[in-house]
């Protein structure tokens, strides 16, 4: 988002490669959806809950990629994007109230019926949705 503002073309290989590189260790290529934690040398992740699949990283996610597709034209990032749309809006969206429920397990059942706590308020899935669509509406 803040490199935007930046005209340094070696800081955007850098972000674009860390994106990808992000997707690519972080996706469960079995279940789909984006681990919450991974180990980045591929050693066995110690959290309890590294298998679970949360509400942020799926927002920050489609945000990230929509700006890597407009700013690139590079298809590859659209395929994500869609990808991780369809994950998200069919497991965490809410249809019959609205909101979206904040955390799934590694099958991407909703293990927790509530919208927000101390770390998912109802600011930042809208937030992240709105940026979103802002930056698409430039295509």
């Amino acid at each position: 988002h803040a490199a935007g503002r930046c005209e340094l073309p070696e800081i955007w290989v850098t972000i674009l490669e860390a994106l990808q590189g992000s997707l690519s260790l972080g996706w469960d290529h079995d279940e789909d959806g984006l681990f919450y934690f991974i180990d980045a040398d591929g050693k066995p992740p110690r959290q309890l809950e590294w298998s679970m699949k949360l509400w942020w990283p799926h927002t920050e996610a489609l945000y990230a990629l929509a700006l890597a597709f407009t700013l690139t034209g590079d298809h590859s990032f659209e395929q994500w994007h869609q990808r991780i749309h369809e994950y998200a809006f069919t497991r965490f969206a809410d249809e019959v109230d609205g909101e979206w429920f904040g955390y799934c397990d590694r099958y991407g059942k909703v293990t927790h019926r509530l919208k927000g706590g101390d770390y998912k308020g109802c600011f930042h899935v809208p937030r992240a949705l709105l940026y979103t669509v802002k930056v698409l509406e430039r295509l």
